[in-house]
């Protein structure tokens, strides 16, 4: 009797172990057929349920890691880990953990793991070289073709950052085919998202004569987000009226690199106590510069406004308000085969408006041609009237109209010179200082 008795009770423990592991292993398949599926969160459910059954199974852990990982709670990956470690003492895990630790490096901009290895053991092996501070030898491993293609890919794909353990990070940023952009990074200091402190600048060029292409760098002292030491050189460079050191500067590849990461509602700038300072700006794909008076972090009062990108080089001086020429003001404009010329007047809003002088000197001042007096309306040129008509052509004005309404896309005449030459405008055609036209 005491036989059966003893034969019962293993009996039912032994159900009782085949009913604990049939639902476990339930559990668990439930789990990976979730995973397989992409049903993470349900995934999460199934293997959870599985380690309440067993918590001494590594699988069931290794499992519900996977699925945190897949919804991106990295945090909850790195728990359940070392909760399997510390139930199973499995070998596995704690690689996982070790893993994931280091894969946690390498995110996205959401902060997602990338998930390529080529491409993390590229960012690791780039932020080295970082760390060593060798711009040249930088500028080498990127022209590489199989690093080029890689970076490439990242920064064709999204923004890429990898969080190093040197307070600096390594960031990839996607390529702008609007501005000409070919994808750049940045390595330095951070505060949050911004760029702050000392932190250089990597990003590929093309020759336009042989298309090849070229690594390039910039190293600044940014303050949230702005280059620190770019700014100060055209402050002194302005203050100083050195036009031409200005001009040089802003024709750098450098300078003109990173204003281009400015949108058009945007401007680098420095402004004292006394409300002086420069701006930098990058508006239709070209560079300005702004030195002057301020009023609340607008352009307001007396300023000088350059960029070497419409002739050799060009300026805008006058009276501002609104963050933009308005009153009287005087451009000035420099082209390489020596041409120049100006014209002045009242400006709106950076248009033309009220009556504008406008003179044109061949090379070295040689020959002057000075347009009969233009007026405008907010940018758009009035029609010459027979009032402005020289006496000499007011028959030609009278008796040929044709002569003043030209063919061609409705264009008219504006202006004439001493010698009747013709100056001939469409009907919407913009006259504005330099980033300052309404289209």
């Amino acid at each position: 009797m005491k036989k059966l008795g003893l034969l019962l009770i293993l009996s039912m423990l032994l159900l009782c172990g085949c009913t604990k592991q049939s639902r476990w292993q339930e559990q668990y398949d439930l789990g990976m057929q979730y995973l397989e599926e992409g049903n993470y969160e349900e995934a999460v459910v199934a293997f959870a349920a599985a380690i309440e059954v067993d918590e001494k199974r590594p699988e069931a852990y290794a499992g519900l890691s996977e699925a945190y990982e897949k919804i991106g709670d990295y945090e909850q990956t790195q728990n359940i880990l070392k909760m399997g470690v510390e139930a199973t003492g499995s070998e596995d895990l704690k690689e996982r953990l070790v893993n994931i630790a280091e894969a946690l490096k390498c995110t996205d901009e959401s902060g997602r793991i990338i998930e390529e290895r080529s491409t993390r053991d590229m960012l690791r092996e780039l932020k080295d070289l970082c760390i060593q501070n060798n711009p040249e030898e930088i500028k080498e491993w990127i022209n590489e073709q199989e690093h080029y293609d890689m970076m490439r890919t990242v920064m064709d794909q999204k923004v890429i950052y990898y969080q190093s353990d040197d307070e600096k990070r390594l960031a990839f940023y996607p390529l702008d085919q609007e501005k000409g952009r070919k994808g750049f990074f940045y390595y330095g200091s951070w505060d949050g998202e911004e760029w702050n402190g000392n932190g250089c600048l990597y990003w590929i060029g093309f020759d336009d004569v042989t298309s090849e292409r070229e690594a390039y760098y910039y190293e600044d002292e940014w303050d949230h987000g702005q280059p620190l030491n770019m700014i100060q050189t055209m402050r002194t460079y302005m203050g100083q009226r050195n036009i031409e050191a200005a001009d040089a500067f802003m024709t750098q590849k450098s300078c003109q690199f990173v204003l281009s990461l400015l949108s058009e509602d945007e401007c680098y700038n420095q402004i004292d106590a006394e409300n002086m300072g420069a701006g930098l700006y990058f508006i239709d794909n070209q560079v300005y510069c702004y030195y002057g008076q301020w009023d609340n972090m607008e352009r307001s009062g007396e300023g000088i406004w350059m960029t070497p990108e419409f002739a050799e080089y060009y300026i805008f001086e006058g009276t501002w308000s609104d963050d933009a020429p308005n009153g009287s003001g005087r451009e000035f404009w420099l082209y390489e085969d020596g041409q120049e010329g100006y014209v002045e007047g009242t400006y709106h809003n950076g248009l033309w408006d009220g009556e504008m002088t406008l003179i044109n000197l061949s090379p070295y001042g040689a020959q002057r041609c000075e347009w009969s007096p233009i007026t405008a309306k907010d940018g758009i040129l009035e029609k010459i009237t027979r009032e402005r008509c020289p006496e000499a052509m007011l028959w030609n004005y009278d008796n040929l109209p044709h002569l003043f309404e030209n063919q061609v896309d409705g264009t008219y005449m504006v202006a004439v010179t001493e010698n009747y030459d013709e100056m001939w405008v469409r009907d919407d055609e913009y006259y504005a200082v330099e980033g300052f036209y309404p289209y």
